[in-house]
């Protein structure tokens, strides 16, 4: 399952990170972790909420980078084959931005167990396997 999780990660070349509605720091602390981990891989990666974060968060390194979700395909997906779904456990938390995911056919890395492709465990874990499977840096933005 790790090495699937990993294997997956190192052939995208084109990523949108995720997770639940109304992100707490879990997932916006995990979201961006592998954002810096993965751009630094020189992945085109995006952060795409499926609602706003809260301002109490902007001091996270990579702020800049989150997104919030478009019923427009195009701008929401772009062109990923890879979407990453981190802190969740069931794809309603996603709200319609579910819908689109599971109606894509993007490779989806579900963080945990739900009704997406399930390859990857909780949000740090998925990180975590990267980590143990890639060459990833190490910094303080991941």
């Amino acid at each position: 399952m790790y090495k699937q999780t990993a294997a997956a990660l190192e052939n995208a070349q084109r990523i949108v990170i995720t997770a639940h509605i109304n992100p707490d720091g879990d997932a916006i602390g995990s979201a961006l972790g592998l954002y810096h981990a993965l751009t630094s891989l020189g992945k085109e990666v995006r952060v795409v909420m499926p609602t706003p974060v809260p301002s109490t968060m902007a001091w996270m390194p990579g702020m800049h980078a989150v997104e919030v979700f478009s019923t427009d395909p195009t701008i929401t997906l772009g062109s990923a084959d890879t979407i990453v779904v981190l802190d969740l456990n069931s794809v309603a938390r996603l709200k319609d931005f579910g819908v689109l995911i599971t109606s894509t056919r993007a490779s989806s890395l579900d963080a945990r167990a739900s009704s997406l492709d399930a390859h990857g465990a909780a949000g740090i874990r998925i990180i975590t396997v990267s980590y143990t499977h890639l060459t990833l840096p190490t910094n303080r933005e991941v």
